[in-house]
C-alpha cells in the first residue's frame, strides 16, 4: 500500500449521487492503491445527507454503510481528537467540524485528506495534504 488517506463525507455522497462526473471520479479514486480511512463523523454526515435528500432507503443505506465498514478503516473520535480539533480550528480557521475531520485524519496518521470542502493542496502541520479530487 502507498499513502494512508482520509476520505471526507462529501466524496461518499458523490459515490451515490446522480452527478455522474463526480461519481465516476470518486469511484476511480477508490480503485487506487491507498489505505482508505473514514471516521464515525463521516458516516454520520453521509447518513444525514442521504436521509435529508432521500437518496437511499434506510435498508439500502444500512447495506451501503456496512460495506463502508468493510472497505474503509474507521477511526474513532476520542477526547484527544476533540482537543486537537480545537487547536486546528484556532490555528487554521476551519469550522469546528472541518477541524474535527482534519484532527481525525492526523491522529489516524494519514498523509492525504480528500475533500471538496477545504483548500486544495493546503498542508496541515507539515504532515497532511488536502486534495480536491475534482481538480486535475
Amino acid at each position: 500500500m502507498s499513502d494512508k488517506v482520509f476520505i471526507d463525507s462529501n466524496l461518499l455522497i458523490y459515490s451515490v449521487s446522480t452527478e455522474m462526473s463526480k461519481r465516476i471520479a470518486v469511484e476511480s479514486l477508490f480503485q487506487k492503491n491507498y489505505e482508505f480511512v473514514i471516521s464515525i463523523q463521516v458516516v454520520n454526515e453521509f447518513s444525514n445527507v442521504c436521509f435529508k435528500k432521500n437518496l437511499l432507503s434506510t435498508t439500502d443505506l444500512e447495506k451501503l454503510v456496512n460495506g463502508f465498514f468493510a472497505f474503509f478503516k474507521v477511526s474513532p473520535i476520542e477526547a484527544s481528537t476533540i482537543l486537537l480539533a480545537y487547536s486546528i480550528k484556532s490555528r487554521y480557521g476551519f469550522s469546528y467540524y472541518d477541524a474535527l475531520i482534519v484532527a481525525t485524519a492526523l491522529e489516524s496518521k494519514c498523509t492525504l485528506l480528500f475533500s471538496e470542502d477545504l483548500q486544495h493542496n493546503q498542508l496541515i502541520e507539515n504532515i497532511l495534504q488536502i486534495k480536491n479530487p475534482f481538480i486535475p
